[in-house]
């Protein structure tokens, strides 16, 4: 029975899915040459991260060893048989990771993905105080061009940097595209560029702004990476004396934002792009509310679509629910003795995934006459802080990033073994050769032998911070992940059905 539930959620959540991947809601919102400025590479560098230089091994049987330099990329397959994969050097730690969904009926080029990448311009040495405001910290947001084209003569493409946006904002503590309506390769009308998608980023000068990025098609006759200074945001954010770490799309229309006050703020994003002068902050903000007792640090809607209930994590380790149409009542789910950094919650089987101090749990929530909570089972564990968590709206492959250096991954449609998982990679690092290695080949791994207790002692530069699913259907099985270390793993994930 539970099997037919599933079954049926999922078809029905397709077909949603599929006709909002073809909406075009932001058809009169478009990319403005006002706002961007075209530099050379030399003006960028200050911008950009310091050389960052990374010696990196990589394969199971047949090893190598290689340096990456700063955004250089290495192909997987050249080790590992088989293998459709990319590491990547960014040169900065990562903290903001995600796709760009496009749209099927105007997209020219089905098997191009295009990954925003940003963070800290520094890498594991470089840190920031919870409530730090940066100015004038100068920084960037790197567009990463992904051809899947697979033929004869070029067996894999390399990703390539094609756009990266210089600004003034500070450090990124979290990135999101619109989820729907926003792509488009031409543009509609004159004096106006294209535009890749609309990007919510939480910047570390106490903002939140939203970009209209313009699409790369606009610069075409640039075969080199393309540098530009934003001048301006098409709308920006903020509330005095407290600091933004996390945001999350309600669908097209609302973002929520998550402070280290234990507020969460809901803004009309459809109403702020859309107004011909933009509107006073206080009149987009829809909903303040502070339910969580410390810093909220994770937000997550009921699918990528429009919805009524997202759940909410906190420093304080609650794990609260809640529902648009009665905003103010507090739904505390569960508490543990811990910092929660990451939840999600796909919207076609309703399974929220949370973590705790080192393990990842999934949740049944129904929502019939009134939200019901019932344990799902055990996912993954951890021997460090997990930092990230990532689920798929296409499939119901999980993956977990943690500071351990573990990638882990499980399917969600199955009951969860209580003493398994699978294991994507796993990066160490060698201190004496200041090498970094990434262990691939794992078998399903007992999680209560994955490391000897002594050893729980964790190197930072090994920390996976994002990551994050391809949210197009056609590339769904792509996942990037990466962290401090400043590289950024781009690879092809096949799992069973």
């Amino acid at each position: 029975m539970r099997s037919e539930t599933i079954d049926y959620k999922k078809h029905v959540y397709a077909k949603l899915l599929k006709k909002a991947a073809e909406s075009n809601v932001y058809s009169n919102v478009h990319s403005l040459p006002n706002e961007w400025q075209m530099i050379n590479s030399e003006e960028a560098k200050s911008y950009i991260p310091n050389p960052n230089p990374r010696k990196v091994t990589f394969g199971i049987t047949k090893r190598d060893t290689r340096t990456i330099d700063l955004f250089e990329v290495i192909s997987l397959d050249e080790t590992i048989k088989h293998k459709r994969g990319f590491i990547v050097n960014t040169g900065g730690s990562i903290w903001g990771l995600d796709f760009v969904p496009k749209r099927p009926s105007v997209d020219s080029r089905p098997l191009v993905e295009y990954l925003a990448v940003s963070g800290y311009r520094g890498a594991n040495e470089e840190h920031h105080n919870i409530n730090e405001i940066q100015k004038d910290y100068q920084n960037c947001i790197q567009i990463w061009e992904c051809d899947r084209t697979v033929s004869e003569d070029t067996p894999t493409k390399k990703p390539r940097l094609r756009m990266c946006m210089v600004h003034n904002f500070g450090v990124c503590h979290d990135l999101k595209w619109c989820p729907y309506g926003a792509y488009e390769e031409i543009p509609t009308e004159k004096g106006t560029w294209a535009k890749l998608g609309i990007l919510a980023m939480a910047c570390g000068d106490n903002t939140v702004r939203l970009l209209v990025v313009p699409h790369p098609n606009t610069f075409r006759e640039h075969k080199e990476t393309v540098y530009l200074r934003i001048q301006d945001s098409r709308y920006k954010f903020s509330l005095p004396r407290v600091y933004c770490k996390t945001i999350s799309w309600g669908g097209h229309s609302l973002l929520a934002c998550g402070y280290t006050s234990g507020g969460i703020v809901l803004q009309n994003v459809k109403m702020a792009l859309s107004a011909d002068d933009l509107p006073d902050q206080k009149d987009t903000i829809i909903h303040h509310i502070i339910h969580h007792e410390d810093s909220v640090e994770s937000i997550a809607w009921l699918g990528s679509l429009e919805s009524q209930y997202f759940v909410s994590t906190g420093r304080s380790g609650i794990l609260l629910a809640h529902d648009l149409q009665d905003i103010r009542t507090r739904i505390e789910v569960n508490r543990v003795a811990g910092t929660r950094h990451a939840v999600t919650w796909t919207g076609d089987n309703l399974i929220s995934i949370i973590n705790s101090e080192n393990n990842v749990h999934g949740i049944s929530a129904c929502n019939g006459s009134c939200f019901q909570f019932v344990k799902h089972g055990k996912y993954t564990s951890h021997f460090g802080l997990v930092w990230t968590i990532a689920a798929s709206e296409h499939h119901g492959i999980i993956v977990s990033g943690c500071s351990d250096g573990y990638v882990c991954m499980i399917n969600s449609y199955k009951r969860p073994n209580r003493l398994r998982h699978g294991v994507l990679y796993h990066l160490i690092w060698n201190e004496e050769t200041d090498t970094l290695r990434y262990v691939d080949g794992q078998k399903i791994t007992v999680k209560e032998t994955l490391r000897p207790q002594w050893s729980y002692v964790l190197d930072p530069i090994v920390s996976i911070q994002k990551a994050a699913w391809n949210c197009n259907k056609e590339g769904s099985n792509w996942v990037a992940s990466g962290g401090s270390s400043g590289l950024c793993r781009i690879e092809f994930v096949w799992y069973d059905k």
